[in-house]
């Protein structure tokens, strides 16, 4: 017995060869339309690096960090990781049961591509209990274009270990790391000065 053929010759020439392929001005617009595509990618990827899209500040302790409970405070060091000069209106708020009293620093400053800022947040503790344990970043309003936006830098925990000679308890032992406004309402509510 012969195998009968799928298509016959005849079907074969009547076949268009170029069935299902792109003509060649839909190829290049296709083409086009991916070089159009990865230039926009490249572009929001440099921009974003640049700080243009939104500020690239970061929390540094290359100022050095201080901080305390007579009265409350905590010194922050911000960098500007981006590639364009950053204008900075204000820092800081104030939250449940932590009040924002001051800050050092004069605003609105602008800090340069790879410079720093620093400056202190002093905070009168209102309600021991109401200060929030979560994470607490620092609200940065900075001056864009467009209008203010905010960015928000978090601050390190602080490690148990870490308070004065003679203040540490067993309950406070018993804790890992705490959110830095947590830890300065412990220590500021535990003893009072």
């Amino acid at each position: 017995m012969q195998a009968t053929p799928l298509l016959t010759d005849v079907v074969w020439r009547q076949l268009d060869p170029h069935a299902g392929r792109l003509s060649r001005r839909t190829a290049r617009r296709v083409r086009l339309a991916i070089a159009v595509a990865l230039v926009a990618v490249v572009l929001a990827e440099f921009c974003w690096y640049a700080g243009l899209i939104a500020p690239r500040l970061s929390w540094t302790d290359s100022l050095g960090s201080e901080y305390g409970w007579d009265p409350v405070h905590h010194s922050v060091s911000v960098h500007n990781d981006g590639l364009l000069s950053v204008r900075v209106l204000g820092v800081g708020r104030s939250g449940p049961g932590f009040t924002l009293s001051s800050v050092t620093g004069t605003f609105p400053t602008t800090v340069d591509p790879g410079g720093d800022l620093k400056f202190t947040l002093t905070y009168l503790v209102t309600d021991c209990a109401a200060v929030p344990a979560d994470a607490w970043p620092v609200p940065i309003r900075v001056e864009r274009p467009w209008g203010v936006q905010t960015v928000h830098i978090g601050l390190p925990s602080k490690q148990d270990d870490e308070a004065p000679d003679g203040f540490v308890t067993e309950e406070v032992r018993s804790r890992h790391a705490v959110e830095w406004q947590r830890w300065l309402a412990d220590l500021a509510c535990r003893y009072p000065t």
